[in-house]
């Protein structure tokens, strides 16, 4: 998705609501509107739109919280091949990432970039 749409998974600069990408699919896929998605600076990724948003519907099926309605490895090849379609009776149901973002920025980018005396070897 992250490469379709152009942004990353978790994007701060991008409006509260629109922070997390997994569920900007959600909101869009429940209103039909997976082509909003699409990265805007890329011409190729319009040229085959349809394709994309089949990537896309895939990448849906994948992400199912309910891990029994996920698709097998081999039918995700199957699916990109061309030789299977994408299971039409989606949910919207998608890992909840709220936990897993809750941590405030400010403390994230701290962990990043640990402290010389964490990196240095113990004085003796």
């Amino acid at each position: 998705m992250e490469i379709i749409s152009g942004r990353k998974n978790i994007d701060y600069s991008q409006s509260e609501e629109n922070v997390q990408l997994i569920t900007l699919l959600q909101e869009k896929a429940k209103k039909g509107q997976l082509e909003d998605l699409v990265d805007k600076n890329s011409d190729e990724m319009h040229l085959h739109k349809e394709e994309v948003i089949e990537v896309m519907k895939l990448a849906m099926w994948c992400l199912q919280s309910d891990s029994s309605r996920r698709p097998s490895m081999s039918v995700v090849v199957k699916t990109m091949e061309g030789e299977r379609a994408v299971d039409d009776n989606l949910g919207y149901n998608f890992f909840d990432l709220s936990p897993a973002i809750s941590v405030p920025v400010e403390q994230l980018n701290s962990s990043l970039h640990p402290e010389a005396s964490i990196l240095s070897a113990p004085r003796v």
